[in-house]
């Protein structure tokens, strides 16, 4: 369900206020004074200053450049264009704040007081964000910005990227003019923080999905709209690594740190957001645990839960992928046998799959998946995602055998040697496609991502589960806790990983 206020510009306005505030609607970019109680500086979640507001028609002040709120706040006019009861919220406000006594006189706030409201509203907040975009969205429609989208491109930090709406509107943060300018020749610009316009671009530009996007078979693409998971995954990780979210055992975002676990609840949670009719009701109650706690919850409530195989390169995105890294103090007694301690979540950026974490060296950071797959011994994945890509990519995927959820369990081979396609094959299967085994080989040693997932898509259609039967979702159900109707259980494959090591996430 789109949000209430922000609808389809979620996902931007949340990279916004990860980068703007860290997310805290009640700091300002100027040190509040605790001893006189007086805010200066630009408010919220997206740091709104006061030319900002008097554009707005909400906020009145002789000089809007000094940001020391001694203006006054119309309360008429924030009502008309949000639609929020004002008198309503500051009532609100003065019985969760004792010693604090908001007053509207005259339909009016004064700057002080109506400062202190705003930074602890949040509907304020996002009604006032929406307002700006529309202002920024006329400014760039009246001097011709969008005719630059995906024909001009800047270079920032070595990396090029393209002119996007996305990147536009995130720039608008530091004046639409500016944006402008920078979108049009590439004018640099700084605020006073030094803050240069083209990382916002970049930022933008990332959020949009030209960080990269899931590689889809050209016939298949063609046919269906771009998937947005991997957007969703993408967006929330770069958001966390420009507010340089760092990492703190058990955290949960307080203080700007979260460890592994909360991580991949809040991106799991930010996508069940997105398409809860595709997944269990007890989703985001099993999703909040511990890593170890998470693979379990998933895995009884009907994801079978894999180990991965050394050369897993091409695991969905969305595929959670877990880690025992050994036996440490702060494990209880609760563990599983597995004794899982690491969890990440698998996306696409740049035309490489990687795992977007918190550990214990860097925060919140993007790791490759070669390098997840060779430095721990003992990993495992689970896929809970599957019918989100599937809805994504569309009829078209779901007919060539129910691609898109990788309905079809591959069961690990015996060890030491694993078996051929070939070998795994029916004599009347081999009779008909002979070929197959050397086509999908090809396919699976191909050094382009396209080329891999092609491989993965073919032996997905070719393996068989121990029944010898290739599932649909038609025949693949929830199990354990998962209530009758629940949306169809996916299946994902994998066997044993190459011995490896990698110091402690946590």
């Amino acid at each position: 369900m789109a949000h209430p206020i922000l609808g389809t510009h979620e996902t931007l306005a949340r990279a916004i206020a990860a980068r703007e505030s860290s997310n805290d609607m009640t700091v300002t970019s100027h040190s509040l004074n605790p001893e006189q109680g007086k805010v200066t500086g630009y408010l919220g979640l997206y740091q709104i200053g006061e030319g900002a507001f008097s554009d707005m028609g909400w906020y009145k002040d002789s000089n809007t450049k000094k940001l020391d709120w001694k203006g006054t706040w119309d309360v008429a006019a924030i009502e008309k264009s949000t639609g929020l009861d004002i008198g309503q919220i500051v009532k609100q406000y003065n019985q969760a704040h004792a010693g604090k006594d908001i007053t509207i006189q005259d339909g009016k706030i004064n700057g002080q007081d109506g400062a202190w409201l705003f930074m602890n509203c949040e509907e304020l907040n996002h009604h006032a964000h929406m307002l700006y975009v529309k202002s920024a969205e006329a400014t760039f429609e009246r001097l011709g910005t969008y005719s630059y989208i995906d024909k001009k491109e800047f270079t920032f930090e070595g990396k090029t990227y393209p002119i996007t709406k996305e990147g536009l509107l995130f720039a608008a943060q530091l004046g639409p003019k500016h944006a402008h300018d920078f979108a049009k020749d590439q004018t640099p610009f700084k605020d006073s923080k030094e803050t240069a316009i083209a990382e916002y671009f970049a930022l933008g530009a990332q959020v949009s999905g030209h960080m990269g996007q899931l590689s889809i078979p050209a016939h298949i693409a063609s046919t269906t709209e771009t998937p947005t998971l991997n957007t969703l995954i993408a967006a929330e990780s770069t958001a966390a690594m420009a507010q340089h979210m760092g990492y703190k055992l058990g955290a949960k975002g307080e203080d700007n740190c979260i460890d592994c676990s909360g991580w991949v609840e809040r991106v799991l949670t930010k996508i069940y957001d997105a398409n809860p009719t595709l997944l269990p009701d007890n989703f985001t109650s099993v999703i909040n645990n511990h890593s170890d706690g998470i693979i379990s919850g998933l895995e009884t409530s009907g994801f079978p839960v894999k180990n991965v195989m050394a050369n897993a390169t091409t695991l969905p995105v969305g595929t959670l992928i877990a880690a025992n890294t050994g036996s440490h103090n702060f494990e209880g007694d609760d563990r599983s046998e597995r004794g899982i301690d690491h969890i990440g979540i698998v996306f696409e950026k740049d035309g490489n799959l990687y795992v977007s974490e918190s550990n214990g060296s860097s925060g919140v950071t993007e790791t490759l998946l070669e390098t997840w797959l060779s430095s721990y011994s003992d990993l495992y994945i689970v896929d809970p995602l599957a019918n989100v890509r599937a809805k994504e990519l569309g009829e078209a995927f779901q007919t060539a055998g129910n691609i898109a959820a990788f309905a079809t369990t591959i069961e690990p081979p015996p060890a030491p040697k694993s078996p051929t396609l070939q070998e795994t094959q029916k004599p009347e299967e081999r009779a008909a496609s002979p070929n197959s085994h050397d086509i999908i080989a090809k396919l699976m040693k191909s050094k382009s991502l396209i080329g891999k997932f092609a491989g993965f898509v073919a032996m997905a259609i070719n393996e068989t589960n121990k029944d010898d039967t290739l599932h649909t979702t038609a025949d693949i159900h929830y199990q354990g806790d998962a209530s009758p109707g629940d949306e169809l259980n996916p299946r994902i494959a994998g066997i044993q990983n190459k011995p490896g090591s990698r110091s402690l996430n946590g």
